[in-house]
């Protein structure tokens, strides 16, 4: 599969320099990576949700390209931080689509934020359960999180599926391993996990806000997700009202890279039905 090309944007957002994409027009779509990724994790799928919408995806603060001076780590930062980066584009409502960590800002965002949220999609989120893969718990803990979080960006390309290609593997490792990343990765670890798994009281709130959403969403899972279990997405439909799940079969923790086509299709056909009837209204150009 061709790895397809877009063009590497900046803008300031609360004093950082963030890179961005964007391509599409139409009712907007922003795309939130999850841990210690980057805007590579979407590669696959910013072109095909293009097709009728106006799609953007950023590196989030301490990740990629993006500026890596980060001194807050909180759900409520987050979520701020992406009303700046929309703020700052002239975004006024989109949907959100957010991958592990990333789910869990954007879950945030639209219950701190329903004002400027049109739909909600989780794929493969944190935030569901304290159930995680060791390996990720082992980050939590000093000195020796920071080893093996050192051995993940060496070791990367070989934890990945065989279905995905060796050029889109080296990309995103390069972006695993930018200076600064590691930092921000073991930081915010530490902030919501520890050994024994996810810090449940950093998500309680969170979670008892979560069925006040009046919302469209959508949760999306890899039945083989080593690093979040698949028990979690029902965990999340159990908050979120009328919110759907799909699972995607024999995928693991970045099923929107593992099989791009049959991902883009269930979001699209989710969006089909869940915004045909909303205005424009408000949309960027």
């Amino acid at each position: 599969m061709d790895i397809p090309r877009y063009d590497d944007q900046y803008v300031l957002v609360d004093g950082s320099r963030i890179r961005y994409w964007v391509e599409g027009s139409g009712q907007n779509l922003l795309l939130v990576h999850g841990l210690a990724c980057s805007i590579e994790f979407w590669r696959y799928n910013v072109g095909p949700l293009a097709g009728g919408y106006r799609v953007y995806a950023m590196d989030l603060p301490g990740c990629g390209l993006s500026d890596k001076q980060v001194t807050e780590f909180s759900l409520a930062y987050g979520a701020s931080f992406l009303r700046g980066f929309m703020d700052a584009l002239g975004i006024d409502r989109a949907t959100l689509v957010g991958h592990s960590m990333g789910g869990a800002l954007c879950a945030q965002f639209a219950v701190q934020f329903p004002e400027r949220t049109r739909a909600l999609i989780l794929v493969d989120s944190v935030g569901f359960g304290r159930e995680l893969q060791w390996l990720l718990r082992l980050w939590t803990l000093p000195v020796v999180g920071d080893l093996v979080f050192r051995a993940v960006q060496r070791a990367f390309p070989a934890l990945t599926s065989n279905s995905i290609s060796d050029e889109w593997v080296q990309g995103a490792a390069k972006m695993l391993r930018e200076d600064g990343v590691r930092e921000t990765a073991l930081r915010i670890a530490r902030t919501g996990a520890n050994l024994c798994g996810q810090r449940e009281e950093v998500f309680h709130d969170l979670h008892e806000s979560l069925g006040s959403l009046t919302l469209p969403a959508l949760i999306v899972w890899g039945d083989r997700d080593p690093s979040v279990p698949v028990s979690h997405a029902y965990r999340a439909k159990s908050l979120i009202p009328s919110s759907t799940v799909r699972i995607m079969h024999g995928r693991g923790h970045i099923p929107q890279v593992e099989q791009p086509a049959e991902f883009n299709a269930l979001l699209l056909d989710f969006l089909s039905a869940s915004l045909r009837a909303e205005p424009t209204k408000g949309q960027s150009p």
